[in-house]
């Protein structure tokens, strides 16, 4: 149910503003709002329609239609509110169409908003399309910027891991300044950068420095070690 909520907030906060705008700007034309989500329905479904786990109900479904479920409540509420909204709902997972050929579709030149819940690869193609059309697009899921700069379309609903990062920063600046923390971890593309992050930010928080040492764990290492720093 928190997903749910959730989805229905992206709605009410990002989609309603700019509707608003645009029904002052033609007061006949709908807002059309693109939809995409894992839905897996090629996995779920054969060539005849019929569903493929009889009774089951596979658990990597769940989070693309949860967060349908969320989408189809906020449009209920906005539509009752007088929302001229035409939703259209894209599978990411499709076997038979990408998302990057979804964006080439002609029907697309009409979409005035992106949401999605992506991966990566979505992440950077929807957030590309988004600012060549000039259009917003809410990306409710990834708490990563995948490296993306200068996009003054894409908004990131979640915090991101530096976010986080500053936020344990200053926590431990508040409690435990004086006494030496250790961050341990292992030789990673993912640990690397939060140790960068964790670098950038102590840059930044002069005079009041954490006593940070980093500690990168090798193959052979033995739990039992950490007694001995």
């Amino acid at each position: 149910m928190k997903k749910i909520f959730q989805n229905i907030l992206i709605l009410v906060l990002f989609v309603v503003p700019v509707f608003v705008q645009a029904q002052t700007d033609s007061l006949l034309s709908n807002y059309h709002i693109a939809v995409f989500a894992p839905l897996y329905l090629d996995s779920a479904f054969d060539e005849s329609g019929n569903y493929r786990y009889d009774k089951d109900f596979p658990k990597f479904l769940n989070t693309g239609l949860e967060f349908f479920e969320g989408v189809q409540l906020a449009v209920d509420s906005l539509q009752k509110e007088g929302a001229r909204l035409e939703v259209h709902v894209y599978d990411t997972k499709s076997a038979k169409k990408t998302v990057q050929q979804v964006l080439n579709d002609y029907e697309f030149q009409n979409i005035n908003l992106i949401i999605g819940y992506v991966s990566p690869p979505e992440l950077r193609q929807l957030a590309g399309a988004a600012l060549r059309r000039n259009i917003p697009f809410i990306n409710a899921n990834f708490p990563n910027d995948e490296n993306i700069r200068n996009n003054k379309a894409m908004v990131i609903l979640n915090a991101t891991l530096k976010t986080h990062c500053e936020g344990i920063y200053q926590f431990l600046q508040k409690n435990y300044r004086t006494q030496t923390i250790y961050v341990i971890a292992k030789d990673g593309v993912l640990e690397n950068r939060l140790k960068n992050y964790f670098s950038d930010i102590e840059k930044n928080s002069r005079p009041a420095l954490l006593k940070l040492k980093f500690v990168t764990l090798d193959k052979k290492f033995d739990t039992r070690n950490l007694s001995l720093m």
